[in-house]
C-alpha cells in the first residue's frame, strides 16, 4: 500500500496545518483539542498509577517524553521520534517530606 504525505487543517485551530501520512484516504481534519486530551489521558493514568505506590516508593522526580504522529484518523505515539509531528515532554518534582519535628515535652510529662 503506497504511502503519501498530505496537510490537512486541525478542524479546531484555523490556520495551522499538520503534515500527515496518508495511507488510507482522508478521514477528516484532526482537532488540536482532541490531540490534547489524549495527552492528558496519559498523564493522569501515568500520575494514578504512581499514587498507588506506598509513598517510600514513589519517585521524586519523573519525566515522560514521546513523539507524536499525525496518521488519518488522529495521532499515534511513533516509534521514531525524527518523524514525529509533536515531541512532548513532561517532567515533575516534588520534594520529599520533611521529617517532622519533635514537640518538646512539658517538664514533668
Amino acid at each position: 500500500m503506497a504511502t503519501t504525505t498530505t496537510y490537512r487543517n486541525f478542524s479546531d485551530v484555523p490556520g495551522l496545518r499538520v503534515e500527515v501520512e496518508d495511507a488510507a484516504g482522508a478521514a477528516g481534519d484532526p482537532s488540536l483539542a482532541g490531540l490534547l486530551d489524549g495527552v492528558r489521558a496519559l498523564v493522569v493514568q501515568a500520575a494514578a498509577r504512581l499514587g498507588q505506590l506506598p509513598p517510600d516508593q514513589r519517585p521524586t522526580e519523573l519525566s515522560l517524553t514521546f513523539g507524536l504522529r499525525a496518521v488519518n484518523d488522529g495521532f499515534a505515539v511513533g516509534l521514531d521520534s525524527e518523524r514525529a509531528n509533536f515531541r512532548v515532554s513532561l517532567a515533575w518534582t516534588q520534594e520529599p517530606p520533611a521529617p517532622e519535628q519533635e514537640i518538646p515535652g512539658f517538664p514533668g510529662t
